[in-house]
C-alpha cells in the first residue's frame, strides 16, 4: 500500500538557500524565509546545491561553514 498523500515529508534535491553565493539567497532573511516557506509546504531537508561554473565565481571551501552558520541562525530565529 502506497501512503504518499500530498502532505508527505518531501526533500529537496536542489535548492540555492546558501547566501550571497549564486542566484539563489542574497542574505540570510532570504534564507530562512526560503527555509520556511519549504517547511511549510512539507519540505523537511534542503539540500543546498549552489553553483560551481565560470559564471558564478564560487569558493567551495566557504561552502560547508556557511551552511553551518545557516542552520544556527535558522535555530535561533
Amino acid at each position: 500500500m502506497n501512503s504518499y498523500t500530498a502532505h508527505s515529508v518531501r526533500t529537496e534535491i536542489h535548492c540555492h538557500i546558501l547566501p550571497g553565493v549564486d542566484d539563489g539567497a542574497r542574505d540570510f532573511d532570504d534564507s530562512i524565509e526560503m527555509a520556511a516557506l519549504a517547511a511549510a509546504d512539507g519540505t523537511r531537508t534542503l539540500v543546498a546545491t549552489s553553483h560551481v561554473r565560470p559564471d558564478f565565481v564560487t569558493d567551495v571551501s566557504i561552502l560547508p561553514s556557511l551552511a553551518a552558520e545557516l542552520r544556527a541562525e535558522r535555530g535561533r530565529r
